[in-house]
């Protein structure tokens, strides 16, 4: 019996590298589908968030808020309209043969239960294509530590909760264990975001090998899409943010502009780092799971989990900046960053002033040819 075309369904996990490997498939969707996989757009552009909208109750939040379906109708109305529209995009690619590729990390992170799981691979199996999950881990401690860093990009003003890891969202062994309950082991593709752990130490070739295409002709995003801040960066914005905060009201602060992007283009080899105590005490606290997660997915491996490196312990023994000389270089390259846009805005205004001069000089000719 010939085997039925894979759906790859790629959950994240958050802070592992989503970003990239969505702007990596949306670059290649025709090199994809010469490779036979289908990245679809009826999902979302990029990030298929309106998977999770679809399959999911309990933890939509925000999510339900953006797609305007906080309300029992709403939520049947778009149900109902994305389920023919994903099915009318994927029937003709379902006859061909090829295989399909989606990818959001919320539909990892507001899974409430089993329940809605099945109810997401349904949308596949009803069209017999048979899921196989791609999921990335990620050492606790550096989730923890970049997930605040996204957090204050957002407008946090708040300083770290450093018991934040004892949260569901970092028991990656309960995670697994929902989606081996529902579409089982065998069908799940784990992956460990760590250079150390990844296929030649990159993600995008480990993504590769792991939908069994051959990276060479493909397009690389840029390595380093939704970075973490580094550790001035962060404190840095943490004041910014009181002082011009993400909402006014309900609203986005006109006046914040794009001080993220700002910040995140500007080189800081002064990482952020969690003290080498809170580092330990977090992978004590996961030891057990961590090691089931490697009996069941990495038997080859001979040492744990996630490694620790020398970086690690470097970064922790550096000396402490000095403030008032990184915050001074952080206001220049930010006033350059802004003064470039302005010049580059002037620059667009002159170009175009000198364009309607000229239109209305050849207009003042046309007119005078006219009427004379």
């Amino acid at each position: 019996m010939k085997e039925p075309p894979i759906a790859y369904i790629h959950i994240g996990l958050e802070k592992t590298g989503t970003t990239t490997l969505q702007e990596f498939a949306y670059q290649n969707r025709n090199l994809l589908a010469e490779d036979n996989i289908y990245y679809p757009d009826s999902p979302g552009l990029k990030n298929h968030t309106n998977l999770p909208a679809y399959a999911y109750d309990k933890n939509l939040n925000d999510l339900a808020e953006r797609k305007n379906i906080t309300n029992p109708n709403d939520r049947i109305y778009f149900r109902n309209k994305f389920e023919e529209e994903f099915k009318n995009e994927i029937r003709p690619i379902r006859d061909k043969k090829m295989h399909l590729l989606v990818s959001s990390e919320h539909l990892s992170s507001r899974v409430g239960d089993e329940t809605e799981i099945r109810k997401l691979l349904s949308l596949f199996t009803s069209l017999k294509y048979q899921p196989k999950i791609i999921v990335y881990l990620r050492r606790q401690d550096e989730m923890l530590l970049s997930t605040y860093s996204t957090w204050v990009k957002c407008g946090a003003t708040e300083d770290m909760n450093l018991n934040a890891f004892q949260k569901k969202r970092y028991d990656y062994l309960a995670q697994l264990r929902l989606w081996e309950n529902t579409v089982g082991k065998e069908n799940i593709m784990v992956g460990l975001f760590h250079r150390d752990r990844l296929f030649k130490g990159d993600l995008i070739l480990d993504f590769c090998d792991k939908i069994n295409i051959d990276p060479s002709r493909y397009n690389k995003p840029e390595a380093k899409l939704n970075k973490s801040l580094s550790a001035i960066q962060l404190e840095y914005l943490k004041g910014f943010n009181i002082e011009v905060p993400e909402l006014i009201g309900n609203k986005k602060n006109e006046f914040r502009g794009d001080i993220t992007n700002a910040l995140e283009s500007i080189d800081d080899n002064q990482k952020a780092q969690l003290p080498i105590a809170i580092k330990n005490q977090i992978q004590n606290y996961f030891q057990a799971q961590n090691a089931e997660i490697k009996e069941k997915y990495f038997q080859d491996l001979n040492s744990p989990l996630f490694p620790f490196s020398l970086e690690d312990n470097i970064n922790n023994k550096r000396n402490s900046p000095n403030i008032a000389e990184a915050i001074k270089n952080i206001s220049i390259k930010l006033w350059k960053f802004q003064q470039n846009k302005i010049n580059k805005l002037n620059q667009t205004y002159r170009d175009q002033h000198r364009y309607i001069t000229k239109l209305e000089e050849e207009l003042k000719e046309l007119k005078r040819k006219l009427l004379s």
